[in-house]
C-alpha cells in the first residue's frame, strides 16, 4: 500500500529528509562524529555511506516512492541507516517499538499495510516480505550502486509515529518531509541549541517522537552526535555513558528522572559521573516539582522541562535553557501558536491546550474519524488540561477527561496520587480506572518503591482510608518500578492488565471504596 500525496508543488531531491540531514552540509561536515555506541563511532560520512547502501538494498527489492516500510528493530546505528535509507528511496517508514508484540503488533502492522516489514521473529503479515535488520545491513554492504535520492515534495509523507497508547488505542500519526526540518528550525535552534562536540543520550527509544528527535535528527541536523544505547536505559547505563564516553546532554522523562535520583540517593549510581553534563531536558509527562528538586539535589542537574507530542513530532513549550526552575512547563517555542479551548467541568480559566505550528501531523493514517476529532483548521487538540500563568507560561493540570466517574461519584486521581506520594518510601504513584471482569469500573492505585514490604503497604492503606470513600482504590499494586513504554511514560496498557489481575485477587483488595 502507498501513502497518499495531496500537494502539487514541484518535487526536488533537496526536499528529501535524508538529503537534508546527511547531504546538504557537504564534505567537511562528514568528518564530524554522528553516532556513538560503547563499541563504535560513526562519522556523518560513515552514516551517509551506510544509508546509501540501505537505499540500494531497498531499491533492489522494488521499494520506491510512497511505499510503506514497517521498521521494528532494537536501537542501533543500523536502525538509523535503514530509516534514512528508506526515506532516501521516497518510502514512508512506519516506526514500531520493540515493546509492541503479539496481537497488538499485528494490528498496528495491518493498519498500515506495508510493502516491506523489517523485524526479527515470526512472519508478521501473510504475503508481505519480511527481513531482519541484520540481513538488510549485510545486503547494503555489498557495493551496490547508489540509486540516488528520490525527489519529493515538502508535504509528501515521510514517516509515521505510533502514539504511545497510554490513554487509549495507539494511532499512526503521519508526518511529512518538512516536519523534521521544522523541528530543527524551531525547538532545535531556538531552544536546544546543540553544537559540535555535544553527545546526546536519550531515555526514549528511536521509534518514539522524543527518541527520534534526541537520538537522531536534532544531533544530526545541528552538527552534534547521538549516543545510541543498545543495552538498557537503566541509570547505571547513563553513568557509564557520561563517565566513560563524555555524554553531556541528557534527555529523560519524569518517571525516569525520579528513578535516577533514587538510584543516586541509594548509592547505586555515582553523582560525580554527571559533572560534565551541560544540559538536562524532560518531556512526556507532568514533571512534579519534587522530582525536579530531587534530581538537582542528587545529581546537580537542573532539568529544562518541555511539552510536546507524537502528533506534533516536536516540543512546543519549553523552560529557559540556562535558568530552569522547578514546577515549570515553560513558554511557547518560537514558531508555534497556543490557545486554550474551554472544557466542560474544568476549573475557571483552564481548558484544553490547542497547538498550531509547522510540524503538526498531516493526519492519523487510515483513521479519518480520529483525525477530524484531533485536527481543526490546523489546530491540534493535545488533550492536555492547562491554564495560563501570569508571566505567559502554560501550567499543566492533567489530561482532559482525567476525572474518573466511579459508581455515582466523580474522582480526581491527582488527590489519590498525592496521598500516596506523601509517604517517603513511595517514589512514584498513579491512580487509574479499570474495568473488572464484571464490567464494573473500579479505582486502582499503583506505587513504585525501592523498599516494598508489609509495613509500607499498611501505611499506605491507612493513608488511603483517610480519603473520602469514593476516592479509596479497590486495589493497590506495590511495584519496584512502574511499567513504562518505549518513550519512558507509564505504560497504562500493561498497568491495566496487572490491575485487572489484582482485582481478581482478594488479598490485594485493600479498600471498601470504589
Amino acid at each position: 500500500m502507498t501513502a497518499p500525496v495531496r500537494n502539487s508543488a514541484a518535487a526536488r531531491t533537496a526536499h528529501n529528509l535524508a538529503w537534508i540531514l546527511l547531504d546538504q552540509s557537504g564534505e567537511p561536515a562528514g568528518k564530524l562524529r554522528a553516532l556513538v555506541t560503547a563499541e563504535a563511532t560513526w562519522t556523518l560520512a560513515d552514516l551517509r555511506d551506510r544509508t546509501v547502501g540501505m537505499a540500494a538494498a531497498f531499491t533492489a527489492r522494488g521499494i520506491g516512492r510512497r511505499d510503506i516500510v514497517l521498521l521494528r528493530a532494537p536501537d542501533s546505528p543500523e536502525w538509523i541507516a535503514a530509516f534514512l535509507g528508506a526515506v532516501r528511496c521516497g518510502a514512508v517508514v512506519a516506526l514500531a517499538g520493540m515493546g509492541i508484540t503479539g496481537e497488538r503488533l499485528r494490528d498496528v502492522a495491518e493498519r498500515v499495510s506495508p510493502r516491506l516489514v523489517i523485524s526479527d521473529g515470526p512472519q508478521l503479515l501473510s504475503g508481505v516480505a519480511q527481513l531482519e535488520l541484520a540481513d538488510v545491513a549485510v545486503g547494503a554492504s555489498h557495493g551496490r550502486d547508489d540509486p540516488g535520492i528520490c525527489a519529493v515534495r515538502l508535504d509528501d509523507p515521510c514517516y509515521m509515529l505510533l502514539t504511545s497508547g497510554t490513554t487509549g488505542p495507539s494511532k499512526w500519526a503521519l508526518h511529512r518531509h518538512r516536519d523534521i526540518p521544522g523541528c530543527i528550525a524551531t525547538y532545535g535552534r531556538r531552544v536546544l541549541k546543540l553544537r559540535p562536540g555535544d553527545l546526546v543520550w536519550s531515555v526514549a527509544a528511536l521509534p518514539t517522537s522524543y527518541g527520534l528527535g534526541k537520538s537522531m535528527y536534532f544531533p544530526l541536523g545541528m552538527g552534534a552526535a547521538a549516543w545510541i544505547e543498545s543495552h538498557s536505559r537503566d541509570p547505571e547505563r547513563l553513568e557509564i555513558a557520561c563517565r566513560d564516553f563524555g555524554v553531556n546532554v541528557v534527555a529523560g522523562v519524569p518517571t525516569w528522572w525520579a528513578r535516577l535520583a533514587r538510584h543516586v540517593r541509594e548509592g547505586r549510581v555515582d553523582r560525580s559521573a554527571f559533572a560534565g553534563v551541560r544540559l538536562a531536558v524532560a518531556a512526556g509527562e507532568l514533571l512534579d516539582g519534587r522530582v525536579w528538586d530531587a534530581v538537582a539535589e542528587t545529581t546537580g542537574m537542573r532539568i529544562v522541562n518541555s511539552l510536546g507530542s507524537s502528533e506534533a513530532t516536536n516540543l512546543y513549550t519549553s523552560d529557559v535553557v540556562g535558568s530552569p526552575a522547578a514546577g515549570r512547563t515553560g513558554w511557547v517555542v518560537p514558531g508555534y501558536r497556543l490557545r486554550i479551548a474551554p472544557v466542560e467541568g474544568a476549573p475557571p480559566g483552564a481548558g484544553e491546550l490547542l497547538v498550531s505550528g509547522p510540524t503538526v501531523m498531516a493526519e492519523y493514517f487510515g483513521n479519518p474519524e480520529a483525525t477530524a476529532h484531533t485536527l481543526t483548521d490546523g489546530w491540534l487538540h493535545t488533550g492536555d488540561l492547562v491554564e495560563w500563568v501570569p508571566d505567559g507560561q502554560v501550567r499543566i493540570l492533567g489530561r482532559v477527561g482525567d476525572r474518573i466517574k466511579v459508581g455515582a461519584s466523580w474522582v480526581d486521581p491527582t488527590r489519590v496520587r498525592e496521598a500516596l506520594l506523601a509517604d517517603p518510601d513511595v517514589a512514584d504513584a498513579i491512580c487509574v480506572p479499570v474495568i473488572d471482569d464484571d464490567g464494573v469500573t473500579r479505582l486502582v492505585a499503583a506505587v513504585a518503591t525501592p523498599r516494598p514490604g508489609p509495613d509500607l503497604e499498611e501505611r499506605l492503606r491507612v493513608r488511603l482510608t483517610a480519603l473520602p470513600a469514593p476516592e479509596r482504590p479497590r486495589a493497590l499494586l506495590v511495584e519496584a518500578e512502574l511499567p513504562v513504554t518505549a518513550s519512558g511514560k507509564v505504560d497504562r496498557t500493561e498497568l491495566n492488565a496487572r490491575a485487572r489481575a489484582a482485582l481478581r485477587n482478594p488479598n490485594q483488595k485493600v479498600m471498601h471504596g470504589h
